[in-house]
């Protein structure tokens, strides 16, 4: 069966509501978690439908980015609330 070329488009939108999530005060940390959960669906349907490979990576950047900012919104946030 032949790959199907392009790229799934909920792999695009966790990369930037990963990205969003580091750029937004206290709303990133739901940005982040919206992200994980449109970068593993994202997986899923790139597994099933057997996507390309630059789909995978695309999703794992999402996945790693939405991480990084929800820690990243975390600790800000609790810093805030500590001052």
């Amino acid at each position: 069966m032949e790959k199907k070329t392009g790229i799934n488009g909920k792999a695009i939108v966790s990369v930037v509501l990963g990205g969003l999530a580091f750029i937004t005060p206290l709303i990133g940390i739901i940005l982040a978690i919206a992200g994980i959960f449109t970068s593993r669906i994202a997986k899923k349907e790139i597994v099933k439908t057997d996507m390309s490979v630059r789909g995978i990576e695309l999703t794992t950047l999402g996945l790693v980015i939405c991480i990084a900012g929800m820690v990243y919104q975390t600790y800000h946030t609790f810093n805030f609330f500590m001052l």
